[in-house]
């Protein structure tokens, strides 16, 4: 529970999520594209996070729990949703790590911003 926000897919405020380093990726879209993209994150919250795929990344197995979800494939799913990606993809959502999701976001025309760590750029 971060802020009072249970574990899963929710939307949280971003002064309550703590981290490292990020990267925003961005491309632009119309209205409807981006409205549909919103609609298929919304209808993913209250799912459960998927705690045993980080295990899995860090294995090398799927330990994928059907109906769960973590970060990467979250958002692989919703860029496939509105077709920005191609689906399927040669590996399937769950197994897509972080640093992956970015190459696959950058060859689809995405722009990558730069690297902040810890609040600076």
């Amino acid at each position: 529970v971060i802020a009072g926000v249970p574990a899963g897919v929710h939307i949280r405020h971003p002064d309550t999520e703590p981290w490292i380093k990020k990267r925003r990726a961005s491309i632009g879209v119309s209205q409807m594209v981006y409205d549909l993209w919103e609609a298929n994150l919304r209808a993913k919250v209250t799912t459960d996070y998927d705690k045993a795929t980080i295990i899995g990344f860090l294995t090398g197995k799927s330990l994928h729990t059907a109906g769960r979800w973590d970060c990467s494939a979250v958002a692989v799913n919703a860029v496939q949703h509105v077709g920005l990606v191609p689906y399927p993809l040669p590996i399937p959502a769950h197994m897509i790590t972080p640093n992956s999701l970015l190459l696959i976001l950058a060859t689809a025309g995405f722009t990558i911003g730069e690297i902040i760590l810890n609040g600076k750029v």
